[in-house]
């Protein structure tokens, strides 16, 4: 299968004294993964792709019924789904080269989004309604935030939390997947300034839309460090970042036929002109497509669970 150049097969080899079934670990994997990337896609159509590579191999052909693929979907260990996202990763990065790199850099593209799921009562639990939803009448309602390799394209981790959660403690929780030298790509949702200052403390460059509540003059500023601190963030933590920021400003313009035209405003801590001149920052913009609006403010969440360790 093209699945196994990404994947080492017996990664999903039977554990113990599991007995010999049709739907094994890999299959039932490779069913799943076939469902997920096939919009629309339910588990009678999985099982039917299963039934078609069976008759091709001349193996047993399991029966119409979906109920034993669903058994065997429940089954398969989420630490073994954790392991061959890792190893998807690594078979990426080992094939990156310099010619992927934006101005010999490496580029992370970080951006948030909601989730809704099964109404259980398990995820009920962990994920409530959003507000406004009667019992019954909607489902478990969650905040993911992604962290993305703008090379490969790759979801290199992600954190997810309530639908109360904001997006910036979520990503705080994904600083450790950004390497030094990296730079973060970013919308205003995540034009903190306690991030920013974690990152650059981290020795990562940073650009992002500037957040509309912020006033920006000139070509470059100094951003004080805020005196008040919300909840989210650990006090020790705080006073270790930095007193003050200098930002880099860029603003351009997007004209697209049929709507109006908009000034963009960047914030960045790369502040070499020469090495990163306003029109690649431009180009870099919008090559990535991370031109949307997210959230617009930090709403003090309970701190995140991070699912890529």
């Amino acid at each position: 299968m093209l699945v196994a150049k990404f994947i080492p097969t017996e990664l999903f080899d039977p554990v113990g004294d599991q007995r010999e079934r049709v739907y094994s670990p890999w299959v039932t994997f490779i069913a799943f993964l076939g469902q997920v990337l096939t919009r629309g896609s339910g588990c009678r159509e999985a099982v039917r792709h299963v039934q078609a590579w069976c008759v091709a191999g001349r193996r047993r052909v399991p029966s119409d019924n979906d109920s034993a693929y669903c058994r065997a979907r429940k089954r398969l260990p989420i630490e073994h789904l954790r392991v061959a996202h890792k190893e998807i990763g690594r078979w990426n990065d080992q094939r990156a080269d310099d010619a992927q790199r934006w101005c010999g850099r490496s580029v992370k593209v970080i951006d948030g989004s909601g989730i809704s799921m099964s109404d259980t009562k398990e995820n009920r639990a962990r994920f409530p309604y959003a507000g406004g939803q009667k019992p019954g009448c909607g489902f478990p309602t969650g905040q993911l935030v992604g962290l993305f390799c703008l090379a490969t394209g790759r979801l290199v981790c992600f954190a997810i939390e309530s639908w109360k959660a904001h997006e910036i403690p979520l990503a705080r929780l994904l600083i450790s997947w950004v390497e030094p030298g990296d730079i973060l790509l970013a919308d205003r949702g995540f034009c903190g300034w306690g991030l920013i200052a974690l990152l650059w403390r981290k020795k990562v460059d940073v650009v992002m839309r500037a957040h509309q509540a912020r006033k920006l003059k000139g070509e470059r500023m100094t951003w004080k460090k805020p005196q008040r601190i919300t909840p989210t963030w650990d006090k020790a933590l705080w006073n270790e970042l930095p007193e003050e920021l200098v930002m880099r400003i860029v603003r351009f313009r997007v004209s697209i036929p049929g709507f109006s035209t908009e000034e963009i405003v960047l914030v960045t801590t790369l502040l070499d002109t020469e090495a990163y001149p306003d029109s690649e920052l431009y180009l870099g913009r919008v090559r990535s497509g991370v031109m949307g609006d997210t959230s617009t403010g930090e709403m003090g969440c309970t701190s995140g669970a991070c699912l890529c360790t």
